[in-house]
């Protein structure tokens, strides 16, 4: 069977990863074409991955020596190139977020319905062995439900300025907190209901870049974010990421990227873990340090799989959309300067609290179910205990969106 041509528009950051990834796919893909704005990343990327060729325009690799396209571009750009390529009648990985608004969304699910194809979308954490065993936790009903989902971070933000400007990146709320928002959908099911309080901190950022947000779903999950990525350079706060439930609850005792435990024998995966605590009992689950990594390697995988037509997507351009319109109502709830969220003037500390009416509500996507597969248990993974990526199950048992 001969090799899968790949072209790679974008080859900054998280461009570099994929890259990475499918050169571990060497022997049923090769790189066609790296496009760059930049031409110096552009031939670089080239020079390192062995490419056939490189441009600093997009529409060069739409050609007949390209058969797929990994798209990397900031998020503003996704919309025009993701149609182009579709248009073209090439198979589409695209990051994260789909788009920064929901009509150039929209634009990209047009584009797959006029290709007849789905978009695969780059929603890494469902490749993630960590994230995936947590899931399979909380759907076996490890600490009872509903549950809370507590994430807590903050530091600078990313380098690239882009992220922090409302109408390019849209801040953390939509460039970072995009992963969370799909994981909790593929785990709890359709959002109901958002609130968010949010603030622009740092000098020069158009988004907002700090704020707490609320996000409750139809199960009667809920999930609580507290992001910023608005601190000075080289500051950072606490991370807490935790789940709570009526009987436990699932934590990280040594703190969230705990340095790993080496494996016992050479050869031996180094290894992390996470406790579901009962409070009489404990239980540790663990999962490989490199459990991202392999995740982003996975992914990569499973793309050519799809290109190949073997699966569909476990993320496409429903599940881009989905989460968008979570972020999106989110962002709307945190910039809505709702005069009721502050107390009347001459108000005493003995006043009622004003109450905010920036809640937004969510109508049930009218799709079936925001992933039908997203509220039953991962299929094979009943129970488990040890998580390793490459023993989770494929993409073929769970994907049919």
């Amino acid at each position: 069977m001969s090799k899968i041509n790949v072209s790679f528009i974008g080859c900054g950051g998280i461009g570099q990863v994929h890259l990475a990834a499918l050169a571990k796919c060497a022997a049923e893909a090769r790189v066609a074409w790296t496009i760059d704005a930049r031409e110096s990343a552009a031939s670089e990327a080239a020079k390192t991955y062995g490419a056939l060729h490189y441009s600093v325009d997009y529409k060069d690799a739409l050609g007949p020596d390209t058969d797929a396209v990994v798209l990397s571009v900031p998020t503003h750009l996704h919309s025009e190139i993701a149609a182009a390529v579709l248009d073209a009648g090439k198979e589409l990985f695209c990051e994260k977020p789909i788009a920064r608004s929901m009509k150039q969304a929209e634009t990209i699910r047009e584009a797959c319905r006029r290709a007849s194809t789905h978009a695969m979308l780059g929603f890494v954490r469902r490749y993630d062995a960590e994230w995936l065993a947590i899931r399979t936790a909380l759907q076996s009903g490890a600490i009872g439900g509903p549950v809370v989902w507590n994430d807590i971070v903050s530091f600078e933000g990313p380098v690239p300025s882009w992220y922090g400007q409302d109408d390019l990146g849209g801040g953390p709320f939509m460039d970072g907190a995009i992963h969370t928002f799909d994981f909790a959908l593929y785990t709890f099911g359709p959002a109901k209901r958002v609130f968010c309080q949010g603030r622009t901190m740092k000098t020069g950022n158009t988004a907002i870049d700090t704020g707490t947000a609320l996000v409750k779903f139809a199960s009667g999950d809920e999930l609580v974010m507290g992001w910023s990525w608005g601190l000075a350079k080289g500051c950072a706060g606490a991370r807490v990421f935790e789940f709570l439930g009526p009987e436990g609850i699932i934590s990280w005792p040594s703190g969230v990227g705990a340095p790993p435990s080496p494996g016992a024998a050479e050869g031996d995966l180094d290894m992390r873990s996470f406790t579901v605590d009962h409070g009489v009992s404990k239980e540790q689950i663990a999962y490989p340090a490199d459990a991202l990594q392999r995740g982003y390697d996975r992914q990569m995988a499973e793309f050519l799989a799809m290109v190949r037509g073997e699966v569909q997507p476990r993320a496409n351009e429903d599940d881009g959309v989905e989460a968008l319109r979570v972020s999106l109502a989110v962002i709307e709830s945190g910039s809505c300067g709702c005069r009721n969220s502050e107390p009347p003037a001459g108000a005493s500390a003995s006043s009622p609290l004003a109450v905010c009416c920036a809640a937004v509500p969510l109508p049930l996507p009218s799709r079936k179910a925001t992933s039908e597969s997203s509220a039953t248990p991962l299929a094979g993974v009943t129970n488990v205990r040890t998580a390793d990526a490459d023993r989770l199950p494929t993409a073929s048992a769970e994907t049919t969106r």
